[in-house]
């Protein structure tokens, strides 16, 4: 989306100043300011082949600014959004090796997870065991080369699967990376909802610690954050999908590298999570 574009939306009353916004993966993002007012605008349309529907972004965004853990949205159309800008501090691995600052993220997903009965709406299922499945299979046809064995790889998807114990579904984010969390001092936003939807909340953990790159005990305090026994079943649970999480972003790197007009390096980001998937399938 181009700046002239972005000027011609008609929710602005006045004159704006536009400047790109670094740190998407996936989307192009903007800050816009007028009259004093600051908004982020992505640009942004339906991606089947990594999984994200506009409408259910949409839909997931409205649930959660309606939770007051999202920013409202003030204007929507095909392929942009507009919040309203948040003056906080995205987070990072660095910033998460606080573990104050863990227990109050931990207790900002039990929030969105509790919510899952408050939510209504048509959102989407998300499973990382098929997201695997599917986007393996999209490499393949698109000719993408994997660096191990696909057969052996579905079975170890196959493995963690089976792995799984019953569970209740519910309201999900789905791609926690540390920047995706915004603090504000006085409270911790969540940013970001393209692949939410109702899924399994020990996903959005292990994301967490994937992508922050928790120690042990850095694990430890997000799960006793979260209010969960670390040495129980809930722990074991924790362990596979703490598999799935750069097992999903690895798969996700191999197609969005193929597909993507952002500078960024894919294949650093598909090389280093292709490693922790490893390490982390070794501790399950």
């Amino acid at each position: 989306m181009s700046e002239d574009l972005i000027r011609a939306l008609p929710v602005w009353k006045g004159p704006i100043e536009v400047e790109p916004l670094g740190g998407g993966l996936t989307n192009l993002n903007y800050l816009v300011t007028e009259a004093g007012r600051r908004f982020a605008v992505r640009a942004g349309v339906d991606d089947p082949v990594l999984g994200i529907s506009r409408r259910n972004e949409a839909a997931c965004v409205h649930a959660a600014a309606d939770l007051g853990i999202a920013p409202e949205v003030v204007y929507q159309s095909q392929g942009v959004m507009v919040c309203e800008f948040l003056d906080a501090t995205p987070l990072s691995p660095e910033l998460l090796a606080d573990h104050d600052r863990i227990r109050r993220v931990a207790e900002l997903l039990r929030r969105v997870h509790s919510a899952g009965p408050e939510v209504s709406g048509h959102l989407q299922y998300f499973s990382p065991f098929q997201v695997a499945r599917t986007y393996m299979s999209t490499a393949r046809a698109a000719g993408l080369p994997l660096p191990c064995d696909e057969a052996a790889l579905a079975a170890e998807v196959a493995d963690l699967e089976r792995r799984i114990s019953p569970f209740q579904p519910t309201f999900c984010h789905n791609d926690l990376m540390p920047a995706n969390l915004l603090d504000a001092g006085d409270r911790v936003w969540l940013i970001d909802w393209e692949y939410a939807g109702i899924g399994h909340r020990l996903f959005d953990l292990a994301g967490l610690s994937s992508n922050g790159e928790f120690s042990p005990e850095q694990d430890a305090s997000l799960l006793a954050g979260y209010g969960l026994d670390g040495d129980g079943d809930a722990a074991a649970q924790f362990r596979v999908m703490r598999a799935m999480a750069p097992l999903r972003e690895w798969l996700w790197a191999v197609i969005q590298r193929d597909q993507a007009k952002i500078d960024f390096d894919y294949d650093q980001y598909r090389d280093d999570n292709y490693r922790r998937y490893r390490a982390a399938l070794a501790s399950v």
